[in-house]
């Protein structure tokens, strides 16, 4: 019995750490933080401990997609045919992206290869924490996963949605050659 209790106070702690992490993830007006890193700090203690410990593994950038949206398992193809599969659930395509019109958070971003680094041929999708007009250059901070670099450019990594490879990065100028965004 007492492991019972020990298991169910354990699944409402992952799961009151996802809620919350997931509501303190709005755009406030009056903070530029993207929003995982929010997420992070929101978390007490022994709540991201239970997180962290859950079933959590490394994942694809489609996977950790899925799940943000609540779509676990889910099968969506690679990165750069996602557009459709985002498409079917609801998702608008934004026709245009500029410095006026600007991405917003949880905005999603498909990369195709080549475009802003990725080298696969499977390309790269990833949410949008911020987004801002720099001198006319459109400077985004995106989250995902298996996006955390290699050597002197690795990022720091973190679990959120069941993703042990979690991690921001910040594009400086944000070109609409081979990019896609899609809004709810």
């Amino acid at each position: 019995m007492k492991e019972r209790i020990l298991k169910v106070g354990k699944g409402v702690l992952v799961a009151l750490a996802l809620v919350v992490g997931f509501s303190s993830c709005e755009k406030k007006e009056d903070t530029p933080i993207a929003m995982t890193e929010v997420s992070q700090v929101a978390l007490p203690q022994d709540a991201q401990a239970s997180v962290n410990s859950a079933s959590a593994k490394w994942c694809w950038c489609t996977d950790y997609i899925k799940n943000r949206l609540g779509y676990w398992g889910v099968k969506a193809g690679d990165a750069k045919d996602m557009g459709s599969w985002l498409t079917k659930i609801r998702w608008k395509k934004v026709s245009n992206l500029s410095a006026r019109d600007l991405p917003r958070n949880k905005d999603i971003i498909i990369f195709q290869r080549g475009a802003h680094g990725p080298h696969s041929s499977a390309g790269h999708i990833r949410m949008v924490a911020s987004a801002q007009n720099v001198r006319c250059n459109i400077l985004v901070r995106i989250v995902g996963a298996n996006q955390e670099g290699k050597g002197k450019n690795k990022r720091p990594t973190w679990t959120e949605y069941n993703c042990t490879n979690v991690s921001i990065w910040e594009i400086q100028s944000l070109k609409q050659s081979g990019v896609s965004l899609y809004r709810k």
